[in-house]
């Protein structure tokens, strides 16, 4: 899980790809002179890739060159059952030995051996401890990321890096908003089928925690059973509703 910041920096033009449950969410971003970035193109794709036929493959690629970023290098999201991230503190000691006792810490809470494990970490310097440093340590099975990278090869993109949706996520706030190291920023993030919130401040997580019973997919049935119309009529409404805001938004950005 590399920081997509630092791969950015090195390669300006750069495809993101988030791969939902039901979805695919894609945002393309080039580097400007004057310093930043900017959208060349966006979009989402309702499609569960794990399982998709070759047709609906193809029809994704389709998409994906409609859009001009076919055969991009792409920084790929993670979200997966087997992710974990939680808050550690250790004594400072060299990286190979911290890599082990972060995975020696997730050992409770995952259910593959140690070995079938990969982690990362980001340390968290406004909360240490005497001399313990305190982490947030991330952690997904090794075949989570081996299907993510399958995935995406089948589309025809270049996997550049793969790391969680939180830290991708504070990697655009990072890019987008001045910090202030005294404000804290909560960011909440609905997927297809779960959700998740997590807190930042000063360019770095403090931690991420998953929301039970919160999802776009139980929005939209909310929405149906409220209005007594069909799922299929209020998921149209719910991405409509979601489209003008996005509109919206780019209007006001205009307006600045």
């Amino acid at each position: 899980m590399i920081n997509i910041k630092h791969l950015l920096n090195k390669q300006p033009d750069r495809l993101g790809l988030d791969i939902d449950t039901k979805s695919i969410n894609l945002v393309q971003l080039k580097k400007i002179p004057q310093g930043g970035y900017e959208v060349v193109s966006n979009g989402s794709f309702d499609i569960a890739l794990r399982g998709a036929q070759p047709s609906e493959y193809q029809s994704l690629r389709d998409y994906l060159k409609d859009l001009g970023v076919g055969g991009s290098h792409a920084s790929v999201s993670i979200e997966d059952n087997s992710l974990r991230i939680r808050k550690m503190s250790f004594p400072k000691m060299p990286d190979r030995d911290l890599m082990e006792a972060i995975k020696w810490n997730f050992r409770e809470y995952i259910d593959c051996s140690c070995d079938e494990y990969e982690v990362a970490y980001t340390p968290i310097n406004k909360w240490n401890e005497g001399d313990q440093q305190i982490y947030c340590a991330y952690g997904v099975s090794k075949q989570a990321i081996q299907e993510h990278l399958e995935i995406t090869k089948q589309l025809g993109l270049k996997v550049v890096a793969i790391e969680p949706r939180a830290t991708a996520l504070l990697a655009a706030f990072n890019d987008c908003i001045p910090w202030d190291a005294r404000s804290t920023v909560v960011c909440v993030f609905m997927g297809d089928t779960s959700s998740f919130f997590t807190v930042m401040s000063d360019r770095q997580m403090l931690f991420s925690r998953p929301m039970t019973m919160i999802s776009s997919e139980l929005l939209v049935k909310h929405i149906a059973r409220s209005f007594e119309i069909d799922e299929k009529v209020a998921k149209e409404l719910f991405d409509g509703f979601l489209c003008n805001n996005d509109q919206d938004d780019k209007d006001s950005a205009g307006r600045k």
